[in-house]
């Protein structure tokens, strides 16, 4: 029968699947490991500079003991792991009008983190600073993809931390405002397939402008040089 030979070869690929989603979370492990040395690497030789960030620090789902995950395999659960900073002092406050007081401005919330879904492919995020007079029109963009965390190499790794330290600065208050911050957040943004097509008909749409520009721009300077008033 035509319909059994269906739901055979169906159930079949999904058995398939469902194991090689199992490998896929057992092979967290592995990421988590590489992830945490390339961490401590930077927590020996460079220390000192966590400050200027707001500290970093490297969290895991695997000791959040308030869920009990720590007791779950790694292969029967949804895994993640967060590079976060502190709160950064700016060295301003302003007035809080509600409470009438005095306020302290930091910036925080920028983030590098791993993220395994059930059927165990990886995203990797970022995610800008933010504060209450500073806010990035983004709310993270995804830097990589990978349908297994074996895939996810130390030096991959290592580029993303790179990301993620250059994007702090791109997103830090004092630093945003600059043409190459916005320039490398757009980069990162156009990277990203979620917002692919939306930042292409942007482009295409500012394209679109601007060539009308240049061509009236470029019969300005036909005419003034035909009437001999321009010299090239």
């Amino acid at each position: 029968m035509r319909v059994l030979s269906s739901l055979i070869s169906n159930a079949k690929k999904i058995e398939n699947n469902d194991f090689n989603a199992r490998v896929n979370r057992i092979n967290w492990k592995f990421l988590e490991e590489r992830v945490f040395s390339v961490f401590k690497k930077l927590e020996s030789d460079g220390k000192d500079y966590f400050g200027s960030f707001g500290n970093l620090w490297v969290t895991s789902n695997i000791g959040e003991r308030q869920h009990n995950y720590e007791v779950i395999p790694v292969d029967r659960r949804v895994n993640a792991i967060h590079i976060k900073v502190g709160h950064r002092n700016l060295g301003v406050s302003h007035v809080n009008e509600k409470l009438k007081t005095l306020k302290k401005l930091t910036e925080y919330n920028a983030q590098l983190w791993y993220s395994q879904s059930p059927s165990g492919d990886v995203m990797v995020f970022v995610a800008p600073y933010v504060s209450d007079v500073h806010k990035m029109n983004e709310s993270e963009i995804v830097i990589g993809y990978f349908t297994n965390p074996s895939q996810i190499s130390t030096k991959l790794i290592e580029g993303h931390f790179s990301t993620f330290f250059k994007y702090c600065r791109c997103t830090s208050i004092n630093s945003s405002a600059s043409y190459s911050s916005y320039m490398y957040r757009r980069f990162l943004l156009l990277k990203d397939y979620r917002y692919k097509s939306k930042v292409r008909s942007q482009l295409f749409g500012f394209l679109e402008r601007c060539v009308p520009l240049f061509v009236g721009v470029v019969g300005v300077i036909a005419t003034l040089y035909a009437a001999g008033k321009l010299n090239l």
